[in-house]
This record gives C-alpha cells, structure tokens and sequence, in this order.
C-alpha cells in the first residue's frame, strides 16, 4: 500500500469538498505508463494521478514542470511557480522510472539515489511558491534520498506509492482524500545518498566494514542514520500499544522477564532446521499479547516484532543489529482495540555469527521489539520485553524449572 512519511499538522487527508483548485505539479503529474514499473502486462485502461483526482469531483489541472523524469533544466519551472502561485492545493508527483537512463531495471543500476535531474529544485521552488504547505508523491521501486522534502517546512505531507499499477492513480487519490488510510510500511531502508558515493560499487557487503569504509546495509546491520528506516509509516489514524495483562485487560506494566534455556532452544532448532513445517509448529518460547488502540479513524496498523540481540552482541562478529520475525496487520475501527498474539520459536532468537555465518543464539538480555522504536510514540507506537538467554535450565537461576523457558 502507499506508505505516509510526513504528515506535518495533518496537512492530509484533503477534503474534496472544500479543497478548492487543485494542481498537480511534476513529471509523473499525468503518468501512466509509469505506474506499471516492470514485469507486468498490459491493462485494459490506466488511471493516471490527476485523472485520479479529478475523479472525485475537484478542479485539478497539472503542469510538468519537467521536460522528462531525467528533468535536466529549470526551462518549465517558472510556469509551474506561476500557477502554484494560484492554486488553493498543490501535489507534487516526481520520482524514478524504469525507462530513463537515470531510472531503474533490468540491465542497469542508479548511479545516484538522488531524485534524477532537478527534480528536488522543482519541489523546493513550488513549494515555496504554493499558498499552502504541499504534499509530495513519490513514485518508484527503489529507495530516494528525501532528506530536502523531509525536512522542508513548506512541503507538508509525503507518500511514497512504489509502482502503484493500473489503477495507481485512484489509489493515490483515494489516500489524499482519505477515502483510503494508509497503513503502508516502507519494505526498505531509505539512505542518504552520500552512501552511493561513500560506497564503492564493488564494495557487495551487507555487513559494516571499518576497512572499506561501508556502514552496512539493510535494517540489519546499518550503522549509519537512515532519513526513514525500513518499516516506517505514519496513518491518519492514531494508534496506541498496550500489554495484555492475564485478566485480559490492557496494562502499562510489561510481562516479567522471560529466561530461556539457550543451549535447549538452539539444540532444538538444529534439530529441525531442514524441516520449515517442523519449525513452525515447535512449542513457543515466548508467547504474549498487546492490545492495538486506535484513537483516530478507522484504519490498519501493521505491528511489526524484531528481536534485538544483547547489546555486547548485536553488531558485531556478523550479528545484526536486530531481525523481524513476526509481522500481523490489524484493521481497528475508531475508539476501538484489537488484540494481538505473539509467539517466539526457538528459530526466532537464532541470528549468523562469525564469518561463515553459522546460526547460534547469544547469551545475554534480548530484547523483544514490537513497533518502531523512532517517530512520536503517539503515531509509531513500541514496546519492549526482554528475554534473557542463558547457558542450561532456567531453574538453575532459582526460577520454577522448564525444558526451554520460564516467565
């Protein structure tokens, strides 16, 4: 789905019914082809953005601004500044494609993970331009530097819709209108784009690198500050988590301390590492719920559950600084909650360690992530339970014995 990164003063969701002239300003402002990316066939009929818009009754026009999505001059800008100028409301839709030289595909690679050509001069020159802060659509498959967008007062809201398909455009109307609710999350780490030239190409590690220079890559094990990080995404909802108590309710305070008998858990995954099934239906280590509120309009919340390594640990020898294992998406209707289960195998705590990557699991205290740890604790809501792993059974440690876990 499309994923909201910004949403400064709740510049979105529009209402069509009072947004007054629309424009739509930027490359991809009329695309259609583009919304496809690559290997797909061809639809019956493509839904551009501002046919998108238009189809809830608004008056939208849009200006280019841009001669092509290489957008190599500012000839087309002073238009597009001169109409901004006069619009009540002004989206801009720029990004990548698959057909430019600059753009994305089989057989080539960005050089640059910029937005191509003068694209970010278009959103600073019409956002300074426009009456109101504006909103940005980003279209594309890969990550793109928005640290200008993100931290540019006058652009109010950003959506980044991939390749949103046939109906692209009506999908990123539907969410501007609010008639959709985002509840995308960003399937990848969004870099500042120094790291493209930081990096050299032939640098293919996915693992910090003090030698070579290379922050890492990935969720994993990137060291450096993303400008969004891999599973962020804001909604025009508000949500709120909470720890299911044992009466059912929902309680501020977290579960007591879970100790596990590592070398148990991690000779019980060895044992079926071959089988995937056998895996899945092991007893679970961990197992807790949290209650998903929702103080906004009804909408979906995608709680996402990492396991973070002990912090003598994680990030290094190959470890990575933390792993998704559990993902749930939850529709909460308003001033409404809905619980979720979470369960931990003994797979789950296993991470690669050394250099041929062999899985173990560490000693230590872990820590059980559920949310996103940065953001507003209000719009990207976290908690945290710790799991401490140790060397033989638990009740060695004066707590009642179990094969694996006691909490």
């Amino acid at each position: 789905g499309v994923v909201l990164l910004k949403n400064i003063n709740e510049t979105l969701p529009l209402n069509p019914a009072t947004v007054g002239r629309m424009l739509l300003v930027g490359p991809h402002a009329n695309a259609t082809q583009a919304l496809l990316g690559n290997y797909f066939g061809q639809p019956p009929f493509i839904v551009s953005p501002v046919e998108g818009i238009q189809g809830y009754g608004v008056s939208a026009s849009f200006v280019l601004g841009c001669d092509s999505v290489e957008c190599a001059n500012t000839t087309g800008f002073p238009e597009a500044v001169r109409r901004a100028k006069e619009a009540e409301s002004v989206v801009l839709v720029v990004g990548i494609d698959n057909d430019s030289p600059s753009g994305e595909g089989e057989g080539k690679d960005r050089n640059s993970i910029y937005l191509p050509g003068m694209q970010h001069a278009l959103v600073r020159a019409v956002a300074q331009a426009a009456i109101k802060p504006v909103t940005v659509v980003v279209l594309g498959g890969g990550a793109v530097d928005l640290s200008a967008e993100k931290a540019n007062p006058k652009v109010g809201s950003i959506l980044w819709a991939g390749y949103p398909g046939q109906s692209g455009g009506k999908a990123i109307a539907d969410t501007i209108f609010g008639e959709s609710n985002p509840g995308g999350r960003l399937p990848q780490t969004f870099y500042a784009a120094t790291l493209a030239t930081s990096v050299s190409l032939f640098d293919m590690g996915m693992r910090p690198n003090s030698e070579t220079g290379n922050p890492g890559r990935t969720y994993r094990f990137y060291t450096g500050t993303p400008v969004y990080e891999f599973g962020y995404g804001l909604s025009y909802s508000r949500f709120e988590y909470r720890w299911h108590d044992q009466h059912g309710a929902a309680s501020g305070t977290p579960p007591p301390i879970s100790v596990v008998d590592a070398t148990a858990a991690q000779k019980i995954a060895e044992e079926h590492k071959h089988d995937l099934l056998a895996l899945d239906s092991l007893p679970p280590i961990i197992q807790f719920s949290v209650i998903v509120s929702n103080h906004g309009p009804t909408g979906a919340e995608v709680v996402l559950v990492y396991v973070r390594p002990p912090a003598g640990v994680a990030g290094k020898d190959g470890v990575p600084l933390k792993s998704l294992r559990h993902f749930t998406r939850v529709t909460v209707q308003r001033n409404k909650h809905a619980t979720v289960d979470i369960v931990l195998r003994p797979q789950d705590f296993q991470v690669p360690i050394g250099a041929n990557g062999a899985l173990g699991i560490p000693f230590g205290d872990w820590h059980v992530q559920i949310g996103q740890r940065s953001g507003n604790v209000l719009t990207m809501p976290h908690l945290e339970h710790i799991v401490t792993m140790v060397e033989g059974p638990a009740s060695n440690l004066g707590v009642s014995p179990s094969a694996i876990v006691t909490q």
